[in-house]
Parts: C-alpha cells; sequence; structure tokens
C-alpha cells in the first residue's frame, strides 16, 4: 500500500522496537543511533551489558554507563556528589589540605604525648607534669628536692618511683583534632589497604592516603588526593570521593 519508501522502513523499525521491547529477557541499547538488542540471562539483577555495536557497556536496570560497587539508585546519588564536587572543586581541595595539615598536626601531637608518657610522671599534689631529668628517687614539686632550679609546683615531696605516669587529660588538643577530624568523615568510606582494590594510585602507585577517588565506572580506577588534577580519564565517568565527606547537605534531588 505505501510502497518500498522511507516511511515503509521507519514503520516496520517502530513495530519491530516495540515488539522486542514487549519480550522480558530482551533489553535495548541506550546509545543514541544504536539500534542493537541484547538477551538477558536474568531481568532481576544488575547486569552488565557490552553492546558489540558501539562497545559501550550499559547497566541491564537503569540503561546508564555500566556502574560497579554501587546500586542504580546510590549512583543517582554519587552522581549528583561528583557533580556537586566538581562546581566547587577548589574549595573542596582546600578541605583536603586543611585536613591533610590536622593530621600532620595529629601525628606531631601525638609523638609529643608518647614521649610524656615515657619520660613524666605526675605529682601526687597538683597532678603537675614532672621531668625527672638525673639524681635520686626523692622529688619534690616546683624544685630540686635539695634546693635550686625552682619552677612553678605545689612543693609536695614524693618519690619518682611512687608517682603515677603521665597520662593525657581527656581535652587535650590532638584529641579535639582527632575529634575534628572523625566528624568530618563520611559515614560509609570504603576502607583502604594493601592488599584491598583501593589500595594505590593507578597515576603513581603510591598507596592512598586520606583523600582518594574511586571511578565507579571502571573496575579498578583509584587515584590519590595528590593525582586527582592529573587524571586523564573519560569525563562522563563518576567518581566517588572516599575518605573525607564534603558535601554537608542532605543529598535530596534526584536524576
Amino acid at each position: 500500500i505505501f510502497g518500498e519508501g522511507d516511511m515503509v522502513r521507519k514503520f516496520s523499525r517502530t513495530l519491530l522496537k516495540a515488539g522486542l521491547a514487549s519480550l522480558e529477557n530482551l533489553v535495548g541499547c541506550p546509545s543514541p543511533g544504536c539500534e542493537n538488542w541484547l538477551v538477558l540471562p536474568d531481568t532481576d539483577s544488575r547486569i552488565k551489558c557490552p553492546c558489540e555495536l558501539c562497545k559501550k557497556d550499559f547497566c541491564s536496570l537503569c540503561k546508564e554507563l555500566y556502574h560497579y560497587q554501587t546500586t542504580c539508585e546510590e549512583m543517582k546519588e554519587f552522581t549528583v556528589r561528583w557533580m556537586k564536587w566538581m562546581d566547587n572543586r577548589e574549595e573542596n581541595l582546600g578541605k583536603v589540605k586543611e585536613m591533610t595539615e590536622l593530621k600532620d598536626r595529629i601525628a606531631e601531637l601525638e609523638k609529643d604525648e608518647a614521649w610524656k608518657r615515657s619520660h613524666l610522671r605526675c605529682c601526687p599534689g597538683c597532678k603537675r607534669p614532672i621531668e625527672k631529668i638525673d639524681g635520686c628517687d626523692l622529688m619534690k614539686c616546683g624544685k630540686d628536692y635539695h634546693g635550686g632550679n625552682r619552677q612553678k609546683g605545689c612543693g609536695k615531696k614524693f618519690r619518682w618511683t611512687k608517682a603515677e605516669p603521665y597520662n593525657p587529660p581527656k581535652d587535650n588538643t590532638h584529641q579535639l583534632l582527632q575529634k575534628k577530624i572523625s566528624m568530618e568523615r563520611n559515614d560509609n568510606v570504603l576502607s583502604y589497604g594493601d592488599d584491598g582494590m583501593y589500595g594505590f594510585c593507578d597515576i603513581c602507585s603510591d598507596k592512598i592516603e586520606g583523600v582518594g577517588f574511586l571511578c565507579l565506572n571502571c573496575p579498578c580506577y583509584n587515584v590519590c588526593e595528590k593525582c586527582e588534577g592529573k587524571m586523564d580519564h573519560d569525563p562522563k565517568h563518576i567518581m566517588r570521593v572516599l575518605g573525607i565527606e564534603f558535601i554537608e547537605e542532605e543529598i535530596k534531588e534526584k536524576r
């Protein structure tokens, strides 16, 4: 009736697509211009669908670029988070630097506290930390037992070997800094490890410490914070920021 023109071919193609879409175990490639269809062994599970025509891998459930280690719903949230990271990249990198400096400061303070625990004891009177440089076991808080070297102290006499070892106060500086960092940490952070797939940067090969970037569209691609600006990666891929949470507001919008 219509002849062999373009209208007939388009109509036939439309009918074919509708018929294929009605079959439960078939899924069409979502890439623009690609008309390939794939047979699914399971329609309920998330399956990686490699299209042989356009060479794109897509998710059987959400029809988006295939994503690893995350569900389709989580992928929507991580996509929003990554977009927000990129929108405020310089500010977020500044926070990374701030947290790195805090961690270095904590390491210095913990080293100081370790030295104090090994070398100091507390006056039984005023609990003041005291260092014994040399001499006998007899001590006097605030000055040498036999006189001289006057400092602040309560004057309590005691034996060095009987005094309590130094313990850091509950509200000391390094604990406050540690608390600040813990408050900034993501509650859902994947752990790094020497034997784990997130252990080393794929650019510099160094062990990832602190903040890392995990590509959710690659089987295994991880970058440390130092190499974040050196990534030569597909711009369509979504990276998950691991280690510290920078997006303060709750993610409510969905893509």
